[in-house]
Formats: C-alpha cells, sequence, structure tokens
C-alpha cells in the first residue's frame, strides 16, 4: 500500500482531500474516540478526550440538531466537548463557526481548546491563519472566537453559532438580535451555560426548550454525572460556597 510520503504532491492532496471527505461525514463521536484529541486537563496536563457517557450524547445532539441549549455544573467539560464537535465540524469546507464568550479573555480560552487539539493530535486540517480570535483552514472553514458585543456576528455570515456561559454574557438582547438571521437561516446554535438571573436570555431560552413542541434539545448536566466529581469533593468543597453562589455554579 502506498503511504502519502510515497505519492507526488498532487496525489497526496487528492488522498488527503479524500480522507478528510470520508471523516467529515463521521458523527462526532466516533471522531472524538478515532483521532483522540488531546485537551488540557486541569491537573494531569495534555490528555486524550475520552468522552464521558452524557459528552457522548451531547455529541450525538450537536450532530443532530440545530438548536442545542445546556444547563450546566462547571467544570464538567461541556464547553470542551462543544468545541471539538465544531473543530470537526470545520473537516467540512466552508464552515464559519462563531462562539460568543463573555470577553476576550474567556474567548481566547475557548479558542486554545481547538487550537490544542490540533496541535497535540492527527487532525488532518491545515492551518492558514492562526491568531488569538481566529482560526482559518486552507479548505474554507474557520472558527471564531469574539466577546459579546450588540454588534456581534454581523460582519460574516456564520454556520455555527456557540454562545457559552450565556447568562453571563453583556449585550444579551442586542446580541441575540445581531445572531437571528443566522438561526433563522437554518444555522445552528448551541447555547451553554450555569444559571444566573431568571428572566435573563438564558432564563428564556431554557424556558422556551421546555415547553411542548420547542424546537430545542435541552439537557442538564449535573456535577454527579462527572466522574471527576465525588462524594468527598461534595464535602470539602460545598463549605466555600454560600447556598446562592452553589446553586449557580453547580
Amino acid at each position: 500500500m502506498e503511504t502519502v510520503a510515497e505519492l507526488t504532491v498532487e496525489e497526496a492532496q487528492t488522498w488527503r482531500d479524500v480522507k478528510i471527505a470520508r471523516q467529515s461525514a463521521v458523527d462526532s463521536v466516533t471522531f472524538a474516540l478515532w483521532y483522540k484529541p488531546r485537551v488540557l486537563h486541569p491537573t494531569r496536563g495534555f490528555v486524550p478526550f475520552r468522552p464521558y457517557p452524557y459528552e457522548k450524547e451531547l455529541l450525538d445532539a450537536l450532530d443532530a440538531h440545530k438548536r442545542v441549549i445546556v444547563l450546566k455544573s462547571r467544570q464538567t467539560g461541556v464547553t470542551t466537548t462543544v468545541m471539538l464537535q465544531k473543530l470537526r465540524r470545520c473537516l467540512r469546507p466552508g464552515t464559519t463557526v462563531l462562539v460568543v464568550s463573555i470577553n476576550e479573555d474567556r474567548a481566547k480560552l475557548n479558542l486554545k481548546i481547538a487550537r490544542d487539539a490540533l496541535r497535540h493530535g492527527p487532525l488532518p486540517l491545515r492551518l492558514v491563519t492562526d491568531n488569538t480570535q481566529r482560526l482559518e483552514f486552507d479548505n474554507g472553514s474557520a472558527l471564531i472566537a469574539e466577546a459579546s458585543t450588540p454588534n456581534v456576528g454581523r460582519t460574516y455570515a456564520a454556520s455555527d453559532v456557540v454562545l457559552d456561559e450565556c447568562a453571563a454574557l453583556p449585550w444579551q438582547d442586542e446580541m441575540w438580535r445581531s445572531l437571528a438571521p443566522t438561526v433563522s437561516r437554518g444555522g445552528s446554535i448551541v447555547v451553554v451555560s450555569t444559571p444566573q438571573v431568571e428572566g435573563d436570555l438564558f432564563h428564556r431560552l431554557w424556558e422556551a426548550s421546555r415547553s411542548p413542541g420547542s424546537k430545542w434539545w435541552a439537557r442538564t448536566v449535573h456535577w454527579r454525572e462527572c466522574p471527576e466529581f465525588d462524594q468527598v469533593w461534595y464535602e470539602t468543597t460545598r463549605a466555600d460556597y454560600s447556598d446562592a453562589d452553589w446553586e449557580a455554579e453547580f
């Protein structure tokens, strides 16, 4: 069997294009198990991404549904799971993913999840632009991370939108109006957050997702679902939070 090194430049590019086309068609769980993209663990450094059952469920939902909303506990890996699924989406040529975060620092951290997966795994994507706000690939796809503003997303057409920590985003109503054309034209939107204030955008979307006939796929991710946490962790950590803060974070 010929290897890539034995092919001409033109043949290697064709081989790579066919390979990417096949891989872009696989589901996100298969993609994660196949490539094992590496992610940064808070205490163990870079480790292969091995999705827990609730993360597999989320990956399947992201593949199957245009509107996904997740009410989550902190540090359960939900944002990482979403970013890796959107990285897989970039295998499809011309995909533009916009990730909206609370501020520029958080936007950079979200983009870093995808960048780390590219640098520490055998993903068949070639970067042509790599900066703090944007990863662009040679197939015309891009991952863009921005802080929330009243006009976020107006300057380009995104096929996928992610709202990270939606309840904490500034300019919520203005931002939602700015992004509405993407949603109305059939693009996908993912809304992820810990709870904050009743009546804010996330709360309204969450309540709408629970109504009969809703187009949203909705999921709660409790800290007890994450094997990283156990009763000992709870008993050690709970005392550091007031009741209100605990409910808002976990």
